[in-house]
């Protein structure tokens, strides 16, 4: 990760947002539009797959077509920089911290700011995941959350606790804490399975076609507090 500020400068609250702002557009894949490295299988509402199988639940061992979509409300939408502004503020002053001031920081300050941009990061980042993909991607997720529910504590972020010291600090020590937040974040963010829906059709015994009549639908998903889902279905041996 770059280094946030240069050494021998005044580092500011301001100075320390924009240097979270810019590690956050880098690290989550769905700020402003899809990192075009992004499969449509977790992105695109229209995604289908469509495969065959062969029955053995019948007389003539029809064939059986399997249309797999994707359920669109699983997708985690694009959000713009504006709205992750817009959280973040939101979230910073529930914190009694002002993003945009210029006062330089002070250690207590400094420690706050990271340990509230941390609690932000876990609730707020979490991991997409599909079952056509080994590695899930890192996406941002919006809160929604007003300034009321976050001081009461009628969230998921985690409560951070008030520091109580006061001393200086060096600028290269942004980057650490940096760091610092991302390890964090690694640790605590929150999967996110993009689901499917399973769609199975008998076929006739030369083909599967647009004439074949529907025989099953089926399609599950469950989720628990960590808003891990996941579709399945059982196809006929």
């Amino acid at each position: 990760m770059a280094k946030a500020a240069q050494q021998n400068t005044e580092i500011t609250y301001s100075a320390l947002t924009e240097s979270f702002y810019n590690w956050l557009k880098t690290s989550c894949k769905n700020i402003g539009a899809y990192d075009p490295s992004i499969p449509s299988y977790i992105t695109d509402p229209n995604w289908t797959r469509e495969f065959s199988k062969e029955s053995t639940s019948t007389r003539d061992h029809r064939p059986i077509a399997v249309v797999q979509k994707i359920v669109p409300s699983s997708i985690l939408p694009v959000v713009t920089e504006a709205q992750i502004q817009s959280d973040f503020e939101t979230y910073m002053a529930a914190r009694g911290i002002n993003t945009k001031s210029n006062t330089p920081v002070i250690t207590t300050g400094l420690l706050s700011f990271w340990n509230n941009v941390a609690s932000f990061c876990a609730s707020r980042i979490v991991n997409v995941a599909s079952q056509y993909m080994g590695t899930p991607i890192r996406f941002y997720k919006r809160s929604g959350a007003t300034q009321a529910q976050i001081k009461n504590e009628q969230t998921d972020y985690t409560y951070v606790p008030e520091i109580e010291q006061d001393d200086c600090f060096e600028p290269a020590d942004i980057s650490r804490l940096l760091n610092d937040v991302e390890n964090i974040i690694e640790r605590t963010s929150k999967l996110h399975t993009v689901i499917y829906d399973f769609n199975a059709m008998a076929c006739s015994s030369s083909c599967c076609s647009s004439s074949c009549s529907s025989s099953s639908s089926s399609s599950s998903s469950s989720s628990s507090s960590s808003s891990v889902f996941i579709g399945y279905m059982k196809l006929p041996q």
